[in-house]
């Protein structure tokens, strides 16, 4: 998927180039890959426009580890009641609460809405945003974490930022990361990594701080706010496939062809690992119905012969297998008195080698 490299480009060529494209009036008749990603992102609306990515400004060699303080990392939710969680989160921020300030962030995601939450200690709110819904509850999360750190670097005061969550956190640790908005986010901890620590807060248990900032970016949702273009690539590949199968899917249900009566919902079908190449080749040709009984006319460019079993001229695949009578004692002796083709609906070995067996005994060339 191309649309989150050319949203967010590394290099200086790509995003010159993608500048140049989107950026035509004219489409060509052959469109490249590019010009299709570009115009498929119009398609998607999606809220942004190609950027650089620039070189992170920390030292790749360099720890942050110490920005952050994972004390409550051990503890498993599923082990641990809130009361120890809260007992375990006092006395770890216990040191911090004479010259530190604390930050709560929290992201929310609906089926309507992505929005997050920046509070202090005393509920306050810092920052409150939406995002495009395409995005996940991990970009609501990193965008409220990205907000904290903008927030606490523009103060002289020492800041412990609490998120609930793991997945950014661990992002954040993880130098192979490279998405931009986590880039952004780990630049301003490096600036002031003396003045700000993140720290890891269970979610809904009770942690007064936390719950404060969940119920603030949920009743965001219901409000007016201003708009945010975080993404990060993993949003954008889920909405385009998303939206990509519904259209499939939606053409599909509209298109008219013998293949569809055996294959009504449009998937792609497995084959056994065990059938011959030759019956896996018998079978898609008469499950697509072009065979060269059928269909070699077009190619040698005559006109289009009658069934040479019973002389009809309405020759077809649905007739060979489930009408012609010059086949119907060979048609009883594979299938009995099921319809053949109805075994073309499920591709397994058994209705494989059936149809194998049907085109050896009716001395058919498919």
């Amino acid at each position: 998927m191309l649309i989150p490299k050319i949203m967010h480009c590394k290099s200086k060529l790509l995003f010159n180039i993608v500048e140049r494209s989107s950026q035509l009036t004219m489409q060509s008749k052959k469109p490249s890959v590019l010009s299709r990603c570009i115009t498929l992102a119009k398609e998607l609306n999606i809220i942004s426009t190609p950027i650089l990515m620039r070189t992170p400004t920390y030292p790749q060699w360099v720890s942050l580890k110490s920005c952050f303080y994972n004390k409550l990392f051990c503890l498993k939710k599923i082990e641990t009641a809130s009361v120890e969680y809260i007992q375990h989160y006092s006395e770890a921020t216990e040191p911090f609460r004479a010259e530190w300030d604390f930050i709560l962030t929290d992201g929310s995601k609906s089926d309507t809405s992505t929005t997050f939450a920046v509070t202090n200690s005393d509920g306050a709110t810092i920052s409150v945003g939406a995002l495009p819904t395409y995005c996940s509850a991990f970009t609501a999360e990193a965008a409220a974490l990205h907000e904290a750190v903008m927030f606490a670097s523009q103060t002289s005061k020492k800041h412990l930022i609490c998120s609930d969550s793991k997945s950014v956190i661990e992002a954040l640790q993880n130098p192979k990361n490279d998405m931009l908005l986590i880039n952004m986010i780990r630049n301003i901890i490096y600036e002031k990594k003396d003045a700000i620590k993140i720290m890891w807060v269970p979610g809904h248990a009770g942690i007064k701080g936390n719950e404060v900032a969940d119920e603030r970016a949920n009743k965001a949702r219901m409000q007016p706010l201003h708009f945010f273009n975080h993404f990060t690539p993993k949003d954008l590949r889920r909405y385009a496939s998303n939206y990509l199968a519904g259209k499939l899917t939606h053409d599909w249900a509209a298109y008219h062809h013998y293949y569809k009566l055996n294959n009504p919902r449009g998937t792609k079908p497995i084959f056994p690992s065990d059938s011959p190449c030759r019956g896996i080749r018998t079978f898609v040709r008469l499950r697509i119905g072009h065979a060269i009984p059928t269909h070699s006319h077009l190619l040698n460019g005559v006109l289009k012969p009658p069934c040479s079993y019973c002389n009809i001229p309405d020759l077809s695949v649905q007739h060979l297998l489930d009408e012609c009578p010059g086949l119907s004692q060979i048609r009883t002796t594979v299938f009995g008195s099921s319809k053949p083709s109805d075994h073309l609906k499920l591709a397994n070995s058994d209705n494989i080698n059936a149809f194998l067996k049907f085109q050896i005994l009716a001395k058919l060339n498919i």
